[in-house]
């Protein structure tokens, strides 16, 4: 896939993950209950699918529906999830992401139409084209693409607020701690955009700063049985609340 590479060493902020899969799991639920009573109460003259005249929906019929949607949507919420604080057309899919997931929408919607009227494990399913109305599959597709801005939108405010308060520390686990930005005590060589691990980057970055704190030391005299300060740690260097050093 495409992705923007973080030119800070990477670290897991769980909390955050948490929160944002959350929400976006959340709003994938509200969507699929929503249009399972609209199918349920589709009998309902009054309801919104009889005056669209998709209403009187079999139970086979609704069966179908559902598994369509939760297709579709679980494969949108990839494409918002993917873009981190972005909008979902901030970053352009590769190919063959684009390529599995075209191959992927288009064999469910097949599925969805072409089944046979039938039992598949004592639950009765009927293909979407096999009885009217046969508009509904186009319903479901547009359904799905509507949440889907509203969930992406969703996902946006969420880390908007959760960087504007730093929450959970967010902002603290996306860039380097004070130390890494003085020239004096760290070279600007970490600053190339690269995608690198903290196990990889940890023995360089920390290599680094007790070199340059030991070239800032004042000279003080050695005596016999004098204990030189410890510098395991440089004051540059903190723990943040994912684990790890920056």
């Amino acid at each position: 896939d495409n992705v923007k590479p973080s030119k800070y060493p990477n670290v897991w902020n769980l909390p955050v993950l948490f929160t944002v899969s959350s929400v976006l799991a959340g709003v994938a639920l509200a969507s699929s209950l929503i249009i399972l009573y609209m199918c349920l109460n589709s009998w309902d003259h009054g309801s919104l699918l009889y005056r669209m005249n998709i209403g009187e929906l079999s139970y086979g019929q609704i069966t179908t529906v559902m598994y369509l949607k939760v297709s579709i949507s679980d494969f949108l919420t990839l494409f918002s999830a993917r873009t981190n604080d972005g909008f979902f057309w901030s970053s352009m899919p590769s190919p063959i992401l684009l390529g599995a997931a075209g191959l992927s929408l288009t064999l469910s919607t097949i599925l969805a139409c072409a089944w046979p009227t039938s039992d598949v494990d004592n639950q009765s399913v009927v293909g979407l084209a096999n009885r009217n109305p046969k508009t509904l599959a186009l319903f479901v597709w547009i359904y799905c693409l509507l949440w889907w801005f509203v969930q992406d939108f969703f996902k946006v405010v969420v880390y908007w607020y959760l960087k504007r308060y730093n929450i959970f520390g967010i902002n603290d686990s996306l860039k380097l701690s004070e130390g890494f930005s003085d020239p004096n005590t760290i070279h600007d060589d970490l600053s190339r955009p690269l995608l690198l691990g903290l196990e990889e980057v940890g023995p360089a970055v920390r290599n680094a700063l007790h070199q340059s704190h030991h070239a800032h030391m004042p000279q003080s005299s050695s005596r016999p049985g004098s204990r030189q300060p410890s510098v395991d740690r440089p004051p540059s260097m903190h723990r943040v609340p994912t684990g790890g050093y920056h």
